[in-house]
């Protein structure tokens, strides 16, 4: 099972993928229609509950709102991952279900944790080309993210099971965290109340 199926094995209800990015998740799935996308860069996600393009940290819902909310890879990249949490939690009467790199335990071959300025030099790229290679060339983006004032594009921490169990417990939330691992890849998977 990879991480795309553990999550959508624990879904339920309308729910929220926040940090959804190009829907690569659920989109044509039987998922797809009761899922409302968010991401700070605007996607066309297939997501029959819609997309907003707003910031994790505040999200525009109500108490509430949704059955689940999904955090998908996207803790790494915020500022403040606590109130991301929160935020999940304040919209999501039931539970957020999490999947966070464990980076740490990657193959090498996957180049973990790799600074920005490594990556591109081992793929001759500037910064520009990489962040069109990654985002604008994709179908769907039409947000602009062309230069280093967008740093979530990039991870900018790297999670261990107790930095993860740190920032669940100050969010005030119960957890259930296993290990995914296939392939190379290793991942932290939760369910979180």
């Amino acid at each position: 099972m990879d991480r795309f199926e553990w999550v959508r094995s624990k879904v339920f209800g309308r729910f929220v993928d926040i940090g959804c990015n190009k829907g690569d998740v659920f989109n044509g799935t039987p998922f797809a229609p009761n899922v409302m996308g968010v991401d700070l860069d605007t996607w066309t996600p297939a997501y029959g509950l819609g997309f907003k393009q707003a910031d994790a940290h505040e999200l525009p819902f109500k108490d509430g709102e949704f059955h689940c909310a999904v955090c998908g890879e996207i803790l790494e990249h915020v500022k403040d991952p606590v109130k991301v949490l929160k935020e999940a939690k304040r919209v999501a009467n039931g539970c957020i279900i999490i999947s966070v790199p464990y980076e740490f335990n990657w193959d090498k071959s996957l180049r973990p944790m790799m600074p920005i300025d490594e990556r591109l030099k081992l793929d001759n790229l500037k910064y520009e080309d990489l962040a069109k290679k990654e985002t604008l060339d994709q179908p769907g983006c039409t947000g602009a993210v062309d230069d280093k004032t967008n740093p979530h594009l990039w991870h900018i921490r790297w999670y261990t099971l107790d930095t993860l169990t740190e920032d669940i417990e100050k969010a005030g939330l119960k957890y259930k965290i296993e290990l995914l691992q296939y392939g190379g890849w290793s991942f932290f998977m939760g369910i979180l109340k």
